[in-house]
């Protein structure tokens, strides 16, 4: 039995598109199923990642562990400032137990300066600026208020650990950045140009780090000694400066007498060298007038 032609031509097309649709599916699942796996490994992936370490580490600790065995401890950089005032009746019995203090704190404070005026012209205030490490500051300001009556006292402490953290961080860069330019220099070139650029480089990086080295070693000597205003005022009896009423008038009236003598004097002064001036002018007009009359009088006889 023979198939027809157009049959022949219809199952050959046939055949040929389930050929084709198979191989495009078995080409299709085999790009699928990697992507899959692949995808699956990524999410559930056994080994962790340096972030997830991190993070584990600086979890808060769950057993016994305490919060300072998982961080590291940062030491605090505080400045301290204080200001005393302190009044006393005995100034110089005062001055001298003040100097035993400072002898009993010798290894920790010292006068950093110090300078004394007069009140009235005889009592003394004087002003000290003292250097005290830290931890002696509060028993030295209980000894120092023993002195006197107590008349004002304040502190302050001023944070500066991020400033200092900023600093070293900064410093750090500047010295790794040092190291790779010396080092860059040290290689052979025959470029002169390049280097005379690294060295204005490596200059101009090493002022930098002398410039933060020194701003580092102020804050450290600012943290190491605290700063203490101490102000010793001898008290001023009463009587200096509340009078009495007829004591007040006797010295207002002999200040008024005073003051209108000396006010005459000024006029006296200014007035006598004016009124020599004057005097002499006119006698110069006087004499002028004088001399012309006479002159005038002559030539008239004359022509008479």
């Amino acid at each position: 039995m023979t198939i027809p032609k157009f049959n022949r031509v219809f199952v050959l097309l046939f055949l040929i598109t389930t050929l084709a649709l198979l191989i495009s599916c078995g080409e299709a699942s085999q790009s699928i199923i990697p992507t899959t796996v692949d995808q699956t490994k990524t999410a559930y992936d056994p080994q962790p990642s340096e972030d997830m370490e991190m993070e584990r580490k600086m979890k808060p600790p769950s057993g016994g562990e305490s919060i300072e065995d998982t961080k590291v401890t940062i030491e605090r950089k505080i400045i301290y400032r204080g200001s005393l005032e302190i009044e006393v009746k005995d100034y110089k019995k005062s001055s001298d137990e003040f100097q035993k203090i400072l002898e009993k704190y010798k290894e920790s404070a010292y006068i950093h300066s110090s300078s004394t005026s007069l009140q009235y012209e005889k009592y003394h205030v004087t002003h000290y600026k003292i250097k005290i490490t830290p931890d002696k500051l509060n028993q030295f300001i209980k000894d120092v208020t023993g002195l006197g009556d107590l008349k004002s006292q304040s502190m302050t402490g001023e944070d500066i650990t991020e400033k200092y953290i900023d600093l070293k961080s900064r410093l750090k860069n500047k010295e790794m950045t040092y190291k790779r330019m010396v080092a860059l220099l040290d290689r052979k070139t025959n470029k002169l140009n390049d280097l005379l650029s690294v060295e204005r480089q490596i200059e101009r990086v090493s002022g930098e780090i002398e410039a933060l080295k020194g701003k580092i070693r102020y804050y450290d000597n600012l943290v190491s000694m605290a700063t203490l205003d101490l102000h010793l005022t001898e008290k001023i009896p009463e009587t200096v400066y509340k009078f009495k009423f007829g004591e007040s008038l006797k010295d207002a009236i002999l200040y008024s007498l005073k003051a209108a003598w000396l006010l005459i004097l000024f006029f006296v002064k200014i007035s006598i060298p004016g009124l020599v001036l004057i005097l002499s002018f006119w006698f110069f007009i006087w004499l002028l007038i004088k001399i012309i009359k006479r002159s005038t009088k002559k030539k008239e006889k004359i022509g008479a």
